[in-house]
């Protein structure tokens, strides 16, 4: 299976990043597109009194899945096939295992204040476009297909 690998996590960088990628798939020949949004059990919830389940710290994952899937359903015309996958841990650790044997991993970026580069050493995108076992495209919100 050819498989172009789209992190999302409900940002509209990575709702670009999703089009972009199902825009991708069309120029290809039986390609899936990969939907992966990595989640964490909140710390705070680990150590409170009142015990969040954590089937709804999943639930809300896939939430945010099934809204980016809908809403990329709504505004492209989707024929292409997509698998969506939810993958408890880090983001940049569940994109570059899921990239192992894709064709094409696809970002999106969000542009930082000083202080959030400051606070935030290094994006996903970047983490990502280093380490990946495969090509990288890191679509930022002005990137039109």
């Amino acid at each position: 299976m050819v498989r172009i690998v789209v992190g999302v996590d409900g940002s509209e960088e990575s709702q670009h990043a999703l089009r972009w990628a199902i825009d991708e798939a069309r120029t290809r020949d039986g390609v899936v597109v990969e939907v992966v949004h990595a989640w964490t059990f909140p710390e705070p919830c680990r150590r409170a009194t009142f015990n969040l389940p954590r089937s709804l710290a999943e639930q809300d994952a896939a939430s945010v899945v099934g809204r980016s899937v809908r809403r990329a359903r709504a505004e492209t015309n989707l024929d292409v096939p997509i698998d969506a996958n939810l993958v408890e841990g880090e983001p940049v650790a569940a994109l570059l295992a899921r990239a192992v044997g894709a064709e094409l991993v696809v970002v999106g970026h969000t542009r930082r204040s000083r202080v959030g580069r400051w606070l935030h050493r290094r994006s996903v995108a970047r983490e990502v476009a280093d380490r990946a076992p495969c090509p990288v495209t890191v679509v930022t919100s002005g990137d039109g297909r």
